[in-house]
């Protein structure tokens, strides 16, 4: 069996006998979840069909299982199979069989729920899982175009049987279908037409309720799915939750994704609000000793003493890259990491003015070719000796980065102007500087994305801190912390704000 012999439900099951014990398993979950997936608007755009009205019936409980059949299979977990076992049908949240009366609706929910199984199920269970699933979404398939043309019921059934076979080619090659957009070729009329009917549907409820599911299902259709591990911890949400509904559930994705966003870009540092001015400042959360500190500092200040004195026109050009060092030594007195950024930051300014020509080389030159070592040097020193600016690199080359910031320039600098406001010492002088360079399309794309990765955390940060102030339960803030708080609310409740923390979400890979 090859993935071009399947073309009904015994050849798919056929061909997932024949995969490799190790893969057997995961290429059963993926297939069924995509057959799933490739149905959902099938059930989603009946939401307001009376049988779904009588009984508040909202998509979530098909996007439930199609979430958690996905982070099953891309994690191993014993938590996130129990996550995907505990999702129920859908039909637990209807009076009776109503439900029934719709075939099409049905049969995609129960598609949904067989890929739920599949992945909560182990061995040979899993082929079982999936072939209940690809038999249930063949059946909401066909039930949907017969009920709009019984003509076209056969040449939808191989529109989808094509996407399949696209699936198992994918699989027979080690690739993976998930990175794949859903349909192969142009998705069919009656799927853009159930989408679009769907989105429709969630933009009647409160503003944000479906907020991360249309960045979920958009990330499905693109093969540009959403950051895995927030997928995973949005399947662990615990069952009183969803069976809450979907403004609750929203609730706790926002949390979630604050949670994870700030672990994503956590600099080495915290923000605290100084008791005595209530302004919002930057402190040093490091494991640097301080004598490897003092002796980084040392080096840096050594660096920037090649070049006291000249006044050479040759020199001139150096001195962003000399600015960049002073004010890491101004700023930086208890922040390892921004000390390392300052040394990298100095060193491709001058690699850049080297390659455009503008400075000799540091091979032609023996100042510049002094001050460059020295600043290696001094942030490998603070590398090798601080474990938490080595885990901030980690965390920060693992972000990908795209255009999302410098897209909404506008807002995130209208949030930073709002936010300086709040702040004082190195975190009202730090954030203008991050915020220009994440935001200008000149900038290098090293510069920006370590600029970004700053900005980001630090603005995240703000939240903290907001929600660190209020008095819990009453929504005032603690005595003596009045303006401030009210100050950092009104800012976050802004349409900018919101339009930044969109944006943060897409630059960090959250949407």
């Amino acid at each position: 069996m090859n993935a071009d012999d399947i073309k009904d439900e015994e050849t798919l099951f056929a061909w997932l006998d024949a995969r490799p014990d190790v893969s057997r398993e995961a290429d059963a979950v993926a297939i069924a979840q995509r057959f799933a997936l490739r149905v959902f608007p099938v059930f989603g755009f009946k939401m307001e069909q009376a049988w779904a009205r009588k009984d508040d019936l909202t998509a979530l409980p098909l996007v439930r299982p199609l979430l958690a059949a996905g982070a099953a299979r891309k994690y191993s977990a014993p938590e996130v199979s129990a996550a995907a076992r505990a999702a129920p049908h859908p039909a637990k949240y209807l009076d009776g069989d109503d439900m029934g009366t719709d075939a099409a609706a049905y049969s995609a929910a129960d598609a949904a729920y067989s890929a739920a199984r599949a992945a909560a199920a182990a061995d040979n269970a899993f082929a079982r899982g999936a072939y209940s699933a690809a038999e249930a979404a063949g059946r909401a398939a066909r039930a949907y175009v017969a009920a709009r043309d019984a003509n076209d019921a056969s040449a939808a059934a191989q529109v989808f049987w094509a996407a399949i076979r696209a699936d198992a080619r994918l699989l027979e090659q080690d690739q993976d279908p998930f990175v794949a957009p859903l349909w192969p070729a142009v998705p069919p009329d009656w799927f853009r037409a159930a989408d679009a009917e769907t989105r429709a549907i969630w933009a009647k409820d409160p503003p944000g309720t479906w907020d991360f599911w249309l960045r979920w299902w958009k990330g499905v259709i693109s093969g540009n799915q959403l950051d895995w591990e927030l997928q995973k911890v949005v399947a662990l949400i615990p069952n009183d939750v969803w069976d809450a509904g979907p403004v609750a559930v929203a609730e706790a994705i926002r949390e979630i994704e604050l949670s994870l966003a700030r672990n994503k870009t956590a600099n080495g540092e915290r923000l605290t609000v100084n008791p005595e001015t209530t302004l919002v400042r930057l402190i040093g959360d490091t494991d640097l000793p301080d004598d490897i500190a003092t002796y980084a500092r040392r080096k840096m200040a050594k660096a920037l003493s090649i070049f006291d004195g000249m006044t050479d026109n040759q020199y001139l050009p150096l001195e962003p890259a000399l600015k960049v060092v002073r004010d890491g030594l101004e700023d930086a007195a208890n922040l390892p990491v921004e000390l390392f950024d300052a040394c990298a930051s100095s060193t491709r300014i001058v690699a850049a003015l080297v390659r455009n020509d503008v400075v000799p080389s540091p091979e032609q030159d023996a100042r510049i070719n002094e001050f460059t070592n020295v600043l290696r040097e001094a942030g490998a020193d603070i590398l090798a000796n601080d474990p938490k600016t080595q885990d901030v690199l980690t965390r920060r080359n693992s972000i990908l980065g795209n255009n999302a910031l410098i897209e909404n320039a506008e807002a995130i600098q209208f949030v930073v102007a709002q936010l300086v406001t709040v702040s004082e010492g190195v975190l009202a002088r730090v954030l203008p500087r991050d915020s220009d360079l994440a935001t200008r399309t000149s900038t290098e794309i090293a510069e920006g994305k370590d600029s970004g990765f700053r900005l980001v955390g630090r603005i995240l940060g703000y939240k903290v801190v907001q929600a660190g102030l209020a008095v819990a339960g009453t929504g005032a803030a603690i005595e003596g912390f009045e303006k401030t708080y009210q100050t950092l609310t009104w800012i976050i409740s802004t349409p900018q704000f919101q339009q930044a923390w969109a944006a943060i979400l897409r630059w960090i890979g959250f949407g």
